[in-house]
């Protein structure tokens, strides 16, 4: 008896399990693939500052610490770029910890007052009406064309080390 509880509490949990992870919505994956994108910006700018990112790569940064790196390296580190930045993140946070549905619409909203102070007065108008999911697509846009910039920044800086001293190449630039 006390076995057959076990198997059915067992098949309860594998079925609850099952459809916890089914339940992606929409914006939850552009959120994520968004976050990730600028993650690898973040990634390819740490690897071109170092001489042997391998070493650094040991100490598995978190995202955060990723950005302070690079922002300690940026020609602009007060560029409010950086602030789009740490917001997309808090609204990934907001799906990682589980917070609530309403929670992360909160965030969303933040990012997008925060947008509407970039581009165009028709790209701000857009972004006004834009749904969530538009509103993190084109964050992702905007961060990784900033994180592209300061990127060949970085490079050109490596390029002078590199011709003066002996040292690794930086990375070629990705396209």
């Amino acid at each position: 008896m006390v076995e057959e509880n076990e198997r059915a509490l067992g098949q309860e949990f594998l079925e609850r399990f099952r459809r916890h992870l089914s339940e992606v919505d929409e914006l939850s994956n552009v959120i994520l693939k968004g976050h990730l994108e600028v993650e690898s910006h973040l990634d390819d700018i740490v690897d071109m500052i170092f001489f042997r990112p391998e070493h650094l790569r040991k100490v598995r940064l978190s995202f955060f610490d990723k950005v302070l790196v690079a922002k300690a390296y940026c020609p602009d580190p007060d560029a409010r770029d950086w602030v789009l930045i740490d917001n997309l993140n808090e609204v990934r946070n907001s799906i990682a910890h589980r917070r609530t549905p309403q929670l992360r619409a909160v965030k969303v909203e933040s990012v997008r007052k925060l947008l509407s102070g970039f581009g165009t007065e028709a790209f701000r108008s857009e972004m006004r009406a834009a749904d969530e999911k538009e509103i993190i697509v084109q964050t992702t846009m905007v961060c990784c064309g900033f994180l592209t910039y300061v990127e060949e920044s970085v490079y050109k800086v490596r390029q002078v080390i590199s011709r003066s001293l002996e040292v690794p190449s930086p990375p070629e630039l990705k396209e």
